[in-house]
C-alpha cells in the first residue's frame, strides 16, 4: 500500500529561481470506487529530500505518477508520468 519515488533534481539551469522543494502528484489509473473525477492527490518535499514514500495506497492499482520542481514563484513543468502498481495483498 506504498509506493518509494525518487528523483535527481533539475539541472542548475535549467531551474528558473531557488529550488523551493518539488511536488508529487498521484492518481489511481482507470475506473475505482470513489475516485472518479477527483484531483489528483499529492505530496510536497523539502528540496534536500530526493524522494517521497506514498503511504496509504490502495493494494494491486496503477498509479500515475509525476514530479515537478518548485520555486517561490510556483512548480515548474510536470515530468512524464510514470506507471507504477502497488503489490497485492501478502496474506
Amino acid at each position: 500500500t506504498s509506493l518509494r519515488v525518487s528523483w535527481h533534481p533539475p539541472p542548475v539551469k535549467s531551474q528558473n529561481g531557488v529550488l523551493a522543494g518539488y511536488r508529487v502528484r498521484y492518481e489511481v489509473v482507470g475506473p475505482s470506487e470513489g475516485h472518479d473525477d477527483e484531483a489528483p492527490d499529492e505530496a510536497t518535499v523539502p528540496a534536500t529530500e530526493e524522494q517521497v514514500d506514498l503511504q496509504r495506497l490502495e493494494k494491486w492499482t496503477q498509479y500515475h505518477v509525476t514530479v515537478s520542481a518548485l520555486t517561490v514563484i510556483g512548480p515548474g513543468p510536470e515530468s512524464e508520468p510514470l506507471l507504477c502498481r502497488t503489490d497485492e495483498d501478502g496474506t
